[in-house]
């Protein structure tokens, strides 16, 4: 599986049918089926209607999948069957237990759109449509021109309502001919046909970059000369004294009191009632009485209002259109074949010569009709984007149509609004994901879905937005829209500002702000717009606006804009022309500094100095209508974040503070933001408002006030941070207390997100340089203690240090042989590696007596000299490194070793002297009757107790990764392959062999007891698994497979994949959001392990950057 590989998890359980929930995926993802706990250790099967490789879709036709066992083994918990989707659409799943189906639902795969004559990517999310009323373009020559508007002002979609002939009400959804198009299009000299408009929309896809959809109405007819099917017309039998239920209503007073809608139409002279039912019973007239359509409010959208069973026209509930006829399909196309195959036929032209298609009235719509004609267009048009309008009003119902029919987007209207605030819900109910929402791993749970929207301003079949609100409000709105990270749209005429119709944060009650984030580029904007629902000429707007806390440096102000009405001629409506208000234009400003802006004045920055982040802005000139975008900047220290987002309970006592304690919970693990994130981790996906979490920011504002008082309290950045909380707590606490843990919630996500946009590789540097600043006799430290107590007591620091040069951007205590060029130095009464522990016990006699002394030359210590002296060689060839090698004093002497004879003699004795060979008589090997493994690398060289170099222990790994060309890549394998079946543990690397005498992997510092290698914890490095060394294990597995074959290089990344993943559940359920230092034997949870660290973090990082 390619590294790069989007993959989504979903995880099956007995009798859970998922129809009604929506699960989206993009093509290209991996999905895979995985048992849940309630189906371990059953026989089940899964069957999906999604094609095989080379075969077409078939709704009907269902396919087993077979099962794939990562380990090899059949072990429950890790199979799964996989799709790898690469064919948009709909497509269903079922599961069975035996022959009898347990669970299901569907899935939908978007479509890929692309334009341009170089066919790129136009995301979903990018799409900015325009809706054009066909009926109003006028002969088809001049379109060109008509729609380059469109293009020239920013659109890459354009909606044509229906093209076709139209009925004689001449309503763009009333079609006389589905097949016929429009006769209005074709001048007198050139008839337009559907390959002329075919050709326009290739041109504009490949020159313009702009795809084209048009309407699809399935459900009914324009009203024309049709007849019904003689054998299912509707007879009414009407009782001749108007009685129902032994009532009587007297007809003439009935008919002067109320104007009834006609229900039904024929292709007579007007008839009496008397003769209307007269011919009803006659089979050869009764035939072209024809039902109209219309709309049944709060009726059930899955029924037919015009079957058996519904009482809809006899009650006249039906909202009638006049000038339709609603069609009669049946349940399959052989119960109306000529009906079904002339909408068939109507559907493959407009799939032949458009991109996509927006289903007309969709909820009234036979899903059965419609996923058989939506499966015929896709067999043309395989990315075909679906938008539909549908009025449930509610999420399971809208979700049965988008899953049914593969629906890529819901119509969502802003102006169902009725003032700012919900137009603010509205973009972030519909908006995409909010700011500061988690960066995701590429193999996650698949999780349930909102349907995708296309937002716009202004539906073509709505109230003309100036009408209902007012001129000034236009470009306010149309900002706020295009906020919205989905798909948006809107209606020709909306910019022109036509006064009739064609066809997230709150500030304030008119005020709404927007922020959008990039997790890529680490860049947001605000974009704040005041709007104007009521004309400002006749309603109060105040003055005062309030002052807004924009978090990090405004960088510039993006643009800015104001809707302004200017002196000139009244507007009167044009006869031949759609036209729109002259009277009103647009003063635009863009890339302007706070200084040059006629809108708002720097009030004042929170902080002075490199630390400045926060700035408050007060508006001069914000008047309705009016929109700002500013482009944000935001940098703090690493120690400011370790304040702001971390700091256990320990860490906040020594400033006499502490973790937050939730009642009837526990207390925080950090008290920085990450202690809340990781609780909302695990309530928002649940929604699990009861959680005392949530009970506590209902019940007062302790919690609230912590998080920004904790900050206050310290001084700088922090400060400021904690000051700007505050400010955005004072309008928390104003809404009403149910509300407070949603946006609690949205404003620590957003802070939160928006806090880790730092310059990480400049810190880098400067903590390198840092500790380089520590460095005496040729040694690092290896605690700073607090920049006063520092202890020079381990070899391996400056090495690791050096190592960190190489990666991010010697005068030794300890020796080098110079007939080896390893590094050497400790003896059996000191700890100078990462192996450090020293005996604690009185009791058990081992204190003060180091566990682990590792010492002569340690083999991670030997690999990382290596891994420097070859890149100051490289350094120094290459002129970039003044020395060519270092001056020693022996005997009073000084004596030159260049980088290259030092690099020679290590590369030349280090596979001779560390490698234990296979062969019991190799002459090399100094203590034979001490090798109790062999095809291992030695663990040191020359330490003072032999049996300690033989070994077996993880840390050849390192010196295979910083230095790979020390080893031979067969005798590598093999030591690698023996580390991974005696050291490999679920989540760690066993600190040595579990066949040695002294190995114990159940750490317990508490323990004092007799017991010399585990009293006091002695054991801590001889054999609980620590994590930070499987980082380089996997490391060097991949380097080295690469080396063996592309068949062991494939399955060494699928165990590798298999071994992260165990790290990627243990990180979802940490509190911590973080990896332990070790753990005991077998993963099994040690209480003496540091919750979290972030050398094993960091080594797993490696690895994916690897990989």
């Amino acid at each position: 599986m390619p590294s790069h590989r989007e993959t989504r998890l979903l995880h099956l359980n007995e009798m859970e049918k998922l129809d009604k929930t929506l699960f989206r995926l993009e093509q290209g993802f991996e999905l895979q089926f995985r048992l849940g706990p309630t189906l371990q250790g059953k026989h089940v099967t899964v069957c999906t209607n999604y094609p095989a490789s080379g075969e077409v879709f078939d709704r009907h036709k269902f396919r087993t999948l077979s099962w794939h066992n990562p380990t090899g083994k059949e072990d429950d918990s890790d199979k799964y069957c996989k799709l790898d989707l690469q064919i948009s659409g709909s497509y269903q799943y079922y599961f069975s237990l035996g022959n009898e189906k347990s669970g299901g639902g569907y899935i939908v795969v978007d479509p890929i759109l692309r334009v341009g004559a170089d066919n790129h990517v136009l995301p979903l999310d990018c799409v900015t449509l325009q809706t054009f009323l066909a009926k109003c373009l006028g002969p088809f020559h001049e379109w060109e021109n008509r729609l380059k508007v469109a293009k020239e002002t920013g659109y890459n979609m354009i909606h044509f309502t229906p093209l076709q002939k139209l009925g004689m009400s001449r309503s763009c959804y009333s079609l006389a001919d589905q097949l016929e198009v429009n006769p209005e299009f074709s001048s007198h000299n050139k008839k337009c046909t559907w390959s002329d408009i075919g050709a326009l929309v290739e041109k504009m896809k490949n020159e313009w970059n702009m795809l084209c959809i048009t309407d699809v109405v399935y459900n009914h007819t324009g009203k024309i000369g049709t007849k019904s099917d003689p054998n299912q017309h509707l007879q009414i039998v009407q009782d001749p004294d108007y009685r129902r239920f032994g009532c009587t209503v007297d007809m003439n007073i009935a008919l002067a009191t109320f104007i009834p809608h006609r229900y039904f139409t024929y292709p007579f002279k007007d008839l009496t009632v008397e003769e209307e039912q007269s011919m009803m019973h006659q089979p050869d007239k009764a035939c072209y009485f024809m039902a109209h359509n219309g709309w049944v409010m709060g009726d059930d959208p899955l029924r037919n209002f015009a079957e058996p069973g519904s009482n809809v026209y006899l009650r006249r509930e039906l909202i009638c259109w006049g000038d339709s006829v609603k069609l009669r399909y049946g349940s399959k196309p052989e119960d109306c074949p000529y009906l079904w195959a002339h909408m068939k036929k109507y559907t493959e032209i407009t799939a032949k010569h458009f991109h996509g298609v927006r289903l007309d009235n969709c909820h009234s719509t036979p899903i059965h009709v419609a996923e058989y004609m939506l499966d015929a267009a896709r067999k043309l048009q395989a990315d075909l984007f679906v938008v539909a309008e549908l009025f449930t009003g509610n999420e399971e119902l809208d979700n049965i149509f988008v899953n049914s029919l593969g629906i890529t987007s819901l119509i969502r209207e802003a102006m169902t609004a009725y003032n700012s605030h919900e137009e603010g819900r509205l973009v972030y109910r519909f908006g995409g994901e909010p700011v500061g929402s988690f960066v995701q791993p590429r193999l996650r749970p698949l999780m349930p879905a909102i349907a995708h929207a296309l937002f716009m301003d202004i539906t073509h079949d709505n109230e003309c937005p100036i009408q209902h609100r007012s001129a000034y409000d236009a470009l306010p709105s149309a900002m706020i829209v295009s906020m919205a990270c989905c798909a948006t749209g809107s209606t020709k005429g909306y910019d022109e500002l036509v006064p009739h119709q064609v066809y997230v944060d709150q500030v304030d009650e008119d005020i709404v702000a927007v922020t959008r984030h990039c997790p890529n580029t680490h860049q947001s904007v605000v974009a704040v717009s005041r709007t104007a629902f009521r004309d400002p000429k006749t309603s109060f707007y105040s003055k005062e606006v309030p002052e807004m806390c924009i978090p990090g440096k405004i960088e510039e102000v993006v643009f800015e804009a104001r809707t302004i009405e200017r002196s000139t001629s009244p507007y009167k409506k044009d006869e031949r022309f759609i036209n729109g208000l002259p009277n009103f234009t647009v003063e635009l400003r863009e890339h302007i500094q706070i200084k040059e802006s006629k809108i708002i004045k720097q009030a004042g920055t929170a902080i002075k100095g490199p630390n400045e982040f926060v700035q408050e802005i007060e508006f001069e000139n914000l008047t309705p209508g009016s929109v700002i975008v500013f482009r944000i900047a935001s940098k703090l220290t690493l120690a400011d974040l370790n304040q702001v987002l971390y700091r256990c309970e320990s860490e906040e006592q020594e400033d006499g503070g502490g973790c937050y304690n939730i009642p009837n919970w526990s207390p925080l693990k950090y008290a920085g933001l990450q202690g809340l994130m990781s609780v909302m981790a695990d309530i928002r996906p649940k929604n699990d408002l009861g959680h005392p979490f949530c009970d506590n920011l209902r019940s007062g504002d302790w919690m609230i006030d912590y998080v920004s008082n904790r900050l206050i309290s310290r001084a700088g950045a922090c400060a400021e941070v904690g000051k700007w909380l505050k400010a955005m707590f004072v309008y928390l606490k104003k809404i009403p207390r149910y509300l407070i843990p949603c946006y609690f919630d949205a404003i620590l996500v957003g802070a939160y997100t928006t806090l880790l946009d730092v310059g990480w590789h400049q810190m880098s540097r400067n903590i390198i340089l840092a500790f380089g600043g520590t460095l005496r006799h040729g040694l690092i430290p290896n605690l700073l203690g607090q920049g006063t107590h520092a202890r020079y007591n381990c070899r391996d620091a400056v090495w690791w240090w050096l190592q960190c040069i190489q990666d991010y951007c010697f005068n030794i205590l300890a020796g080098v042989d110079r007939e080896t060029g390893f590094v050497f130095g400790g003896n059996r009464f000191n700890c100078g590696t990462w192996m450090d522990k020293m005996g604690e016990s009185d009791r058990a006699h081992n204190k003060g007596i180091p566990a682990t002394p590792r010492d002569g030359s340690a083999v991670e210590i030997v690999g990382l000299c290596k891994s420097a002296v070859r890149w100051l060689l490289d350094l120094s060839r290459k002129n970039e490194y003044p020395f060519n090698g270092v001056t020693i004093k022996k005997y009073g002497r000084e004596e030159t070793i260049t980088y290259d004879e030092w690099n020679r003699k290590i590369q030349g004795h280090f596979e001779r002297l560390f490698f234990v060979s296979e062969n019991p008589a190799d002459q090399n090997e100094k203590h034979p009757n001490l090798v109790h493994k062999r095809g291992i690398y030695k663990d040191s060289y020359g330490a003072s107790s032999p049996w300690c170099d033989y070994q077996l222990r993880p840390n050849f790994t390192i010196a295979m990764v910083v230095a790979p060309e020390l080893f031979t890549p067969e005798r590598a394998w093999k030591a690698l392959r023996i580390a991974e079946e005696k050291l490999l543990g679920p989540l760690g690397m066993k600190t040595l062999d579990p066949d040695d005498m002294v190995y114990c992997g159940i750490y317990d510092n508490a323990l004092d007891n007799d017991n010399y290698n585990v009293a006091r914890g002695f054991n801590y490095h001889q054999g609980p698994e620590w994590l930070w060394p499987i980082g380089y294990f996997l490391r060097a597995k991949l380097y080295f497979s690469k080396l063996i074959g592309p068949e062991i290089y494939a399955k060494t990344v699928v165990m590798i994949k298999n071994v992260l993943s165990r790290h990627y559940v243990h990180l979802e359920r940490s509190s911590w959001k973080g990896l332990p230092e070790l753990t005991n034997e077998n993963g099994q949870y040690c209480p003496f392990s540091c919750e979290t660290q972030a050398w094993s973090i960091g080594v797993i990082l490696e690895v994916l950057y690897d990989l």
